[in-house]
């Protein structure tokens, strides 16, 4: 009886000769499924930090266009809207704006008079393949009275409200 199990050990053991090579190989297998996966996953994740930091640029440029109409208030224009201007560079970073406004009232607050502005500012950002572009509109009051402008260059401004037009590509 010794004799017929101890055969029957090494048939079965015979037949298992590889099947931790199989089970070797499938970890393998598994393990480089998810390092690829990890590794998509990875390069979306920069894809995506990329078009916020392009986004960042170009929302960052428009607003510079408010900045630069805040700075130079056109009260004495006599035009009710401007369109576009050209566009402007920010800094050295290739990023540029411009800007339009339309004057859309009036209104006293006590004795100070304010003059109101519809402002939409445009932003870009170089980056390839394709540039990010913002645009966005504000409501700006400026003091309108017969007060000097303070230094540095910037009128007595508030931004009422502001929005967002458009996102960047």
């Amino acid at each position: 009886m010794k004799g017929k199990s101890r055969k029957m050990k090494k048939i079965v053991l015979y037949r298992q000769k590889g099947a931790a090579l199989i089970v070797a190989l499938l970890l393998l297998l598994i393990l480089t499924i998810l390092g690829i996966m990890a590794l998509d996953a990875n390069l979306h994740e920069v894809n995506i930090v990329g078009n916020q930091r392009v986004y960042n640029a170009a929302f960052y440029a428009a607003e510079s266009g408010f900045d630069e109409f805040r700075s130079n208030p056109p009260l004495d224009d006599p035009n009710d809207n401007v369109p576009f201007s050209s566009s402007r560079p920010v800094g050295t970073s290739g990023n540029t704006y411009r800007y339009k406004w339309d004057r859309i009232g009036t209104r006293d607050e006590g004795e100070i008079p304010y003059q109101i502005f519809k402002v939409t500012a445009e932003g870009s950002a170089p980056n390839f393949p394709n540039a990010g572009r913002v645009t966005i509109e504000a409501v700006i009051e400026i003091e309108a009275g017969g007060a000097l402008i303070p230094v540095p260059p910037m009128a007595k401004t508030r931004i009422k409200s502001w929005r967002e037009v458009t996102k960047a590509k």
